[in-house]
């Protein structure tokens, strides 16, 4: 199936709509990361929000009780990792920017993932494999 391009989101945000710029133009983001990116940190943004604090005034108690939220909200380990890296690096753009004095994010535990499980061979592959071994005088 064919991947359709993102729909523009409006951002009235100009510490996130810079953030997004550099990653755009420093950084190469497709039009997908930028997306996912802007989801994430609208997220985050509305949290703050509720909590009437901003990117610029947010500490880590703050930022610890957003991973929480996400948690509570019951999101998955990789959707939770992603809003974290997210976060990570707004706030390392921020704080590079000159923006903040600090980093809250700096300390931030990611969540553990899951590990893959490996890929097994069919018993037909495996017969594939083991003939083949034998043509090869192995």
């Amino acid at each position: 199936m064919p991947r359709t391009r993102p729909k523009p989101i409006t951002i009235d945000n100009p510490q996130l709509e810079a953030f997004l710029e550099m990653m755009a133009a420093e950084r190469g983001a497709s039009a997908h990361t930028l997306a996912a990116y802007t989801q994430d940190l609208l997220a985050l943004d509305v949290f703050l929000q509720s909590k009437r604090r901003t990117y610029l005034n947010a500490g880590v108690k703050d930022l610890q009780q957003y991973i929480a939220s996400l948690h509570k909200a019951g999101l998955g380990a990789r959707t939770s990792a992603r809003r974290i890296s997210s976060t990570r690096q707004l706030f390392g753009f921020l704080y590079q920017e000159n923006l903040r004095s600090d980093d809250p994010s700096h300390g931030l535990d990611r969540p553990r993932l899951p590990k893959k499980l490996p890929k097994y061979l069919t018993e037909e592959e495996v017969d594939v494999l083991l003939e083949a071994a034998r043509d090869n005088g192995a």
